[in-house]
């Protein structure tokens, strides 16, 4: 989750005393405090603990005095973060992990945190002044870290959490981090763009829901009718060989009433061959329908634990090569391929190139009072923004709570039907032209073959009266016997 913009302000929050200890907590507590759009990151986390590090102050009260002076950091009170040595004089201070100051790069601690590969929170200023505040969900060193930075063109910036916890909210998209807890907190309102309030303007959208036999037996004429889904995702199967059992009448019925569908399916693979084989399950299931809708990779939380009771703990690596394996099988056959995923998976298990190529059906359920203009960032084509469908929101025609979702792309249209080939163009009768000698002694010779007059062999040797005879009655007088 990275936002870069004007900043309009920021302060540290300690919730060492305070109930709030979860990122989204403390968003929604200090959201309204000042204009803009809030955004709220992890800047410290003790666990075991509580148990303060570095040179921190937050709210005018000093936490942490780790670093002897002479020491560099971040200071500010109501306008922006600037470098200073001291926490004298300033209502938020932190000193943590220095990257870059006026451009040039910073000696990094020699510690596990910050050497090894994990997702990190920073906060950095451009030369022109806009800040840039990441929680970071690729799993960098410090050292790639700051290589990463300098590309986005900070000059000035600090690496806040060096051990992977990196939480982040912003009333969209929650990052949860790797499970510590969280006693300290940086918020940043930043300026919003003109420009983003129109492009959620003309946002495209369509309603949708989606099912399996959990749902039972669906009335869809009655949901068609109650004009609040205009789209059906299906559990079609899931592992090897288990078909959903209300997959084919739910497919069947959304058919006959014209009711666009796609599809998910429920992975319970630990190698890249059986993900194939589980699309080519998939396939076999789906082949007698006309899909709108993507067909969908399904991996969760029952998916890993499956395979770790087999042996097999599951890495970011073998997920990802799992998951190309499945949609590039997918694709091959013709079909649209996505992926369902969590925020929580997409930082654990889903590499960067993974999430880029593929349509991302996001599970992060915030309610059913959800607008489709309150997309999460980490949402791409498809977002399942509550499980909570027929509790406070009806569904008619579903016995049960069933999924509600938004989906941001026209895949009728982009799906669509295959294109016909282009007819080849006619071409121009040729002229007649006179044959030539040997061109006519080729054609009569297989003219005579094919007629039964001659063997067509000996072409130069003469020919007797009788043979010519023979010809003749062959050709005129052989049907009367003449």
């Amino acid at each position: 989750m990275l936002y870069t913009g004007a900043l309009l302000y920021a302060e540290l929050y300690d919730t060492m005393a305070g109930p709030y200890t979860d990122v989204r907590a403390v968003w929604e507590a200090r959201r309204g405090r000042h204009p803009g759009r809030c955004v709220v990151a992890n800047a410290h986390w003790w666990d075991p603990g509580p148990r303060q590090c570095g040179n921190y102050k937050a709210d005018g009260v000093v936490l942490s005095r780790q670093y002897a002076e002479p020491f560099r950091g971040f200071g500010w009170n109501a306008g922006e973060p600037r470098w200073t040595t001291s926490m004298d004089n300033y209502n938020n201070f932190v000193s943590t992990i220095v990257a870059l100051v006026g451009g040039e790069r910073q000696a990094l601690p020699n510690i596990p945190a910050i050497t090894g590969r994990a997702a990190r929170t920073w906060l950095g200023r451009s030369e022109d002044g806009d800040w840039t505040l990441e929680a970071t969900t690729t799993a960098y060193t410090g050292a790639e870290l700051v290589e990463h930075m300098e590309a986005l063109g900070i000059i000035d910036a600090m690496i806040f959490d060096g051990g992977g916890s990196s939480q982040a909210y912003d009333g969209h998209t929650q990052l949860r981090g790797d499970g510590r807890r969280i006693y300290s907190y940086l918020l940043c309102w930043f300026a919003e763009e003109e420009d983003e309030k129109e492009e959620d303007a003309d946002m495209y959208w369509t309603r949708g829901i989606d099912v399996a036999e959990w749902q039972g037996e669906i009335d869809w004429e009655a949901v068609k009718a109650s004009g609040v889904v205009d789209f059906a995702m299906l559990k079609c199967g899931s592992g090897q060989s288990r078909t959903d059992p209300m997959f084919k009448r739910n497919a069947d019925e959304c058919t006959r009433l014209g009711i666009p569908f796609g599809v998910y399916f429920f992975s319970y693979a630990y190698t890249p061959e059986l993900a194939r084989k589980e699309a080519r399950r998939c396939l076999e299931l789906i082949a007698p329908y006309k899909l709108s809708y993507p067909v969908a990779w399904d991996y969760e939380y029952d998916s890993y634990d499956n395979s770790v009771e087999l042996g097999v703990t599951p890495t970011r690596a073998l997920v990802s090569d799992m998951a190309r394996a499945f949609l590039g099988e997918v694709e091959a056959a013709g079909y649209y391929a996505m992926l369902y995923a969590n925020p929580d998976y997409i930082q654990r298990f889903f590499d960067d190139a993974l999430v880029a190529r593929y349509d991302i059906w996001l599970a992060q359920w915030q309610g059913n009072g959800k607008k489709p203009e309150d997309k999460p960032a980490l949402a791409g084509g498809m977002w399942q923004y509550s499980n909570q469908g027929n509790n406070g929101f009806a569904v008619p025609g579903v016995p049960t709570r069933v999924d509600l979702n938004y989906a941001y792309y026209d895949y009728p249209a982009l799906i669509g039907q295959p294109a016909e080939p282009e007819p080849e163009p006619e071409k121009p009768e040729e002229e007649d032209k006179p044959m030539t000698w040997e061109e006519e002694q080729q054609a009569a010779t297989a003219w005579v073959k094919a007629q039964n007059l001659s063997d067509g062999e000996r072409p130069d040797d003469g020919v007797k009266r009788v043979e010519l005879w023979v010809t003749l009655w062959r050709m005129f007088g052989k049907e009367g016997r003449a």
